[in-house]
């Protein structure tokens, strides 16, 4: 409801801010949300079994294998359970109200370093896909009805 965005819209604002200006913030915030002994296991397996040249760069083997191994519906690659506060952060990336979705985003790009393969691996491909288009990472044909979603290259 306008009442939830309405009291989330600061809380966001101030975290991406604190997050963004203090070092210590940010490694304390990244704690809570992705607790160390659930999350970093399974993102440096993740990370080892991605062809990537750079950890900079996107390419549609790293986006097909990213917690689904190809599947049809591709989710953070170990699904946090619901009780989590990062599964109410991706929860918030796909709430209708637009303010509350690019909030949440630019929280979870700024705890993933704003290193888009982190990204897509700790939210999702689905979830991550309008962050990483508005960053340049992936390339979102406008009016167009073939409904592809074409991956930018940046190494050449």
């Amino acid at each position: 409801s306008k009442d939830d965005a309405a009291a989330l819209t600061p809380i966001l604002i101030v975290l991406i801010k604190y997050g963004t200006a203090n070092p210590e913030i940010l490694r304390q915030m990244k704690e809570r949300i992705f607790p160390k002994e659930e999350c970093d296991e399974l993102y440096q397996k993740a990370i080892d079994d991605l062809p990537l040249s750079s950890s900079s760069s996107v390419s549609s083997s790293s986006i097909q294998r990213g917690g689904g191994g190809g599947a049809k519906n591709m989710s953070p690659i170990d699904n946090p359970s619901k009780r989590t506060l990062r599964y109410k952060v991706i929860k918030l990336m796909t709430w209708s109200e637009s303010n509350i979705k690019r909030l949440s985003a630019e929280l979870m790009w700024i705890l993933c370093n704003s290193d888009p393969t982190e990204f897509i691996l700790r939210t999702g491909f689905g979830n991550a896909v309008h962050m990483l288009g508005m960053r340049g990472f992936v390339n979102i044909p406008e009016g167009n009805s073939s409904g592809g979603v074409g991956v930018a290259t940046t190494a050449e």
